[in-house]
Parts: C-alpha cells; sequence; structure tokens
C-alpha cells in the first residue's frame, strides 16, 4: 500500500480527470451520428439506435468484469490493457464494412471505454485523507463530462465530414478521431503512473 501523503499536483489532478473525460467519452461518441451510421447501411432508425444500446451493455460488461480486477492486478497494467483495447475496437469500429460487425465493435468499445473507474480508485492511494474529498469531486467531474463533449464534438465533426462526404465517412472518421484522443489519454496515463 502506497503512502497516504499527498503526492499529487493540482495539475496532476486536473490532467486525471481529463484522462478519465477521454476514457469515458468513447462509449458516447456514436449517440449524435446514429443518423450518418443509419444512412451509411441503409437500415431504418430504429435500427440504428442497436448501436448505441450495444454500446452501452458493453460499458456496463466492462464495469462488471474488468473494474473489480482493479484491487487484484497492478491498476497501471490494467488501466493501459484496457485503453489498448479501447483504441483497437474504435479503429475496428472505424473500418468495418458490415452493420453487424459494426455491433460488434460497439459492444467492444463499451467494455473497454472503463479505464476511469481504475483510474479514480488508484490515484486515491496518492492523496491524503485531508484533500481525497476535493481530488475525488474533480476526478468525478471529469467523468461526468466526458459524454457532453463527446455528443457535441461528435454530432459537430460527423456532420462536417458526412457533408463532405456525403454521409459516407462521418461516422469512420469520428471512429478514428476517437482512437487518437484515446491514445492521448493512454500517453498521459502511463507517463504519469511511471513518475509516481
Amino acid at each position: 500500500m502506497k503512502s497516504t501523503t499527498q503526492t499529487l499536483t493540482a495539475f496532476d489532478a486536473v490532467v486525471l480527470s481529463i484522462c478519465c473525460g477521454l476514457s469515458v467519452a468513447t462509449a458516447y461518441y456514436n449517440q449524435a451520428m446514429l443518423p450518418l451510421i443509419g444512412a451509411s447501411f441503409a437500415v431504418s432508425t430504429a435500427h440504428t439506435g442497436q448501436v448505441a444500446t450495444a454500446t452501452q451493455l458493453g460499458y456496463a460488461l466492462g464495469l462488471l468484469l474488468f473494474v473489480p480486477l482493479g484491487d487484484r492486478v497492478l491498476r497501471r497494467n490494467l488501466i493501459m490493457t484496457v485503453l489498448a483495447c479501447n483504441i483497437a475496437s474504435l479503429l475496428w469500429c472505424a473500418d468495418t464494412g458490415s452493420y453487424s460487425m459494426l455491433l460488434v465493435s460497439s459492444v467492444a468499445i463499451g467494455v473497454s471505454a472503463i479505464s476511469a473507474q481504475i483510474i479514480i480508485p488508484g490515484t486515491m492511494t496518492w492523496v491524503g485523507a485531508q484533500h481525497q474529498g476535493r481530488v475525488l469531486g474533480l476526478m468525478v467531474s471529469g467523468l461526468s463530462a466526458g459524454g457532453l463533449p463527446a455528443r457535441t464534438v461528435s454530432g459537430a465533426l460527423g456532420s462536417s465530414l458526412g457533408a463532405a462526404a456525403a454521409g459516407l465517412y462521418g461516422w469512420q472518421g469520428m471512429s478514428a478521431a476517437g482512437a487518437l484522443l484515446a491514445v492521448a489519454a493512454g500517453v498521459s496515463s502511463f507517463v504519469f503512473s511511471k513518475a509516481r
């Protein structure tokens, strides 16, 4: 067990809260682009809702299966593994050519979008008891805020790319961009954890 002496600076806490937001955002990118997805695969509006549902079911499955491992394995390794799987899932989604594979990759994105729930308890071991409430509030704020910018950015990017490419690449471009943002979160988390 690490010392509970506060070794987390305000900058560190902000960086980690942003990582939490970027992590959970991957589960929400597709929600604003469901019309583009439907147009791309020529499926009805009712069917495109399955994409968002698959992602959220995957997220719940990831919480159930992988978050408890944070108490059994080295959190740094678990976070890096989950982020790597998230990046691979987003790239798979961006490259998929069939609706059924899109649903499967959406489940994989959801399952692997849970690194924030591993980062937050790990961070608490670096913070003294008198500062834990403030740091926890900041981290959870980052986690909670991840969904709103994800929908906003994906909607704006998806619309502009969709208009430019007749709706064919808009959602795929956002999945690829999401993978790049997940890489940034992974690099930040890795550098931070190595400094501890």
